[in-house]
């Protein structure tokens, strides 16, 4: 999310918020057929981002794959919060999300 938001939409001007922000969140979720995701609104699980949009940007590179990216104020995720000001909380409210190709062993 932090390399489409700085690079591709800020940077470059290759996709607007608008479009990136639809692509990152409720079509993504379409895809896993997750219908209480994506979207803001009163009864669906409350998974929100807050980032500043002039300094979100993503910092891995080959050399340094594991660089925290920054301009990430906020991860909410079920509507608890599990990143505040570039620190993990510890809170572990979610839960794993499998597409329609994922089978059982």
């Amino acid at each position: 999310m932090p390399r489409v938001l700085g690079h591709y939409v800020r940077r470059l001007g290759a996709i607007s918020w608008e479009r990136a922000i639809a692509q990152l969140s409720a079509a993504a979720t379409h895809e896993l057929f997750a219908a209480d995701r994506g979207r803001i609104a009163e009864g669906l699980a409350a998974d929100l981002v807050v980032f500043d949009p002039q300094r979100v940007e993503d910092k891995a590179t080959f050399a340094e794959p594991r660089a925290a990216s920054v301009g990430i104020q906020y991860v909410l995720v079920n509507g608890q919060v599990v990143f505040e000001r570039g620190a993990y909380t510890g809170a572990r409210p979610g839960r794993v999300l499998r597409g329609p190709g994922y089978r059982a062993r």
